[in-house]
């Protein structure tokens, strides 16, 4: 499956960029078709010329011949000068003519090149045209791609004029791209009833729906998953410290004494304030002090505590997110 994946996504790369290819041809054989149609226009403009040119000199013909009927009652001197300024404007008018008949058989040549070179521009032009006809056709509306090439104005032009608008939540109108509508809906944004949302994909990953699989259950389509960690926990424990004591004293309590009573054993029954001792005496049943000791400490020793652990609470560390290694690339969608 994962393969499929990769050669569906390299196939839809391989046509974006061949279409990127066809479009730019495209817009060079629109603009060569419109720079022969000019060339047309300007060689008919000059067979105009010679053709206006042609005119004038058989109307002068017409008038010089005139000329010369009118002067049959001319001296003969006038008659020879106007004879040769006839013959000199026939042979003007031949070379004339015969330049006119050779310009109009060039601009004839040229105008049968230039009908050929828009016959092949129109079949160019109908081929780029199918082949965007046949890539739309492939890619169905509503799929979705990753672009990894640098998105300015002019390159946001072209993917759109072949196809494609950039995910960025924009609101377009359902007239102008109604078999996107159709797929995606409202799913995107709440909209009017003349536009609706594009998808903003800016900054997040996709997921697949779950469809049922059981790993991302109460999910629906188009709809936004905030970002989240998998519910868990922390422990840790200190390292075991070993069999140990710990030593001390205790305050300075002052010049006292201590009362014992003698009762048939050699330890007192007082409270545990009362410090153990023995007398000299057994069983006379009477109580006694002792002698003042002064300011003096105690020293104890607490109990084997054996081994033990502490709890402890990490601090926090990390990031704004948890997020895998990942790349950037530009979201667009086939309208």
């Amino acid at each position: 499956m994962a393969w499929k994946q990769i050669t569906i996504a390299i196939g839809v790369s391989f046509l974006l960029t061949m279409l990127g290819s066809y479009l730019l041809f495209n817009n060079r054989l629109n603009t060569l078709a419109m720079q022969v149609d000019a060339l047309e226009t300007r060689e008919f403009q000059q067979l105009d010329q010679q053709y206006a040119r042609t005119q004038y000199v058989d109307k002068l013909n017409q008038e010089l011949r005139a000329t010369l009927a009118a002067a049959v009652n001319a001296s003969t001197e006038q008659n020879l000068y106007l004879t040769a300024q006839v013959n000199n404007a026939y042979r003007l008018a031949d070379t004339l003519l015969g330049k006119v008949n050779k310009q109009a058989e060039q601009h004839t040549a040229v105008l049968a090149q230039i009908t050929s070179l828009k016959q092949t521009l129109t079949k160019l032009i109908d081929i780029v045209d199918g082949l965007k006809k046949n890539t739309a056709y492939n890619v169905p509306t509503g799929t979705i791609i990753g672009y990894a090439g640098n998105i300015d104005s002019e390159q946001q032009q072209i993917l759109q004029q072949l196809g494609w608008l950039l995910c960025d939540g924009r609101e377009v109108s359902r007239q102008q791209y109604p078999a996107l509508f159709s797929a995606i809906s409202t799913l995107y944004g709440v909209s009017t009833e003349q536009t609706f949302h594009l998808p903003d994909f800016r900054g997040v990953f996709l997921r697949g729906l779950d469809l049922g699989r059981q790993l991302d259950v109460e999910r629906a389509l188009g709809v936004l998953q905030e970002d989240d960690n998998k519910a868990h926990q922390h422990t840790g424990t200190t390292t075991t410290a070993g069999v140990h004591q710990h030593r001390g004293t205790t305050d300075l309590g002052g010049e006292h004494r201590h009362k014992l009573e003698a009762m048939g054993f050699w330890y007192t029954t007082k409270s545990w304030i009362e410090r153990r001792a023995m007398t000299n005496e057994v069983d006379d049943g009477e109580t006694y002090n002792t002698s003042l000791d002064g300011e003096h400490r105690h020293t104890f020793v607490t109990p084997i505590g054996g081994e033990h652990q502490h709890n402890l609470l990490t601090e926090m560390s990390g990031n704004i997110e948890a997020r895998p290694k990942n790349y950037a690339v530009v979201y667009f969608i086939k309208y």
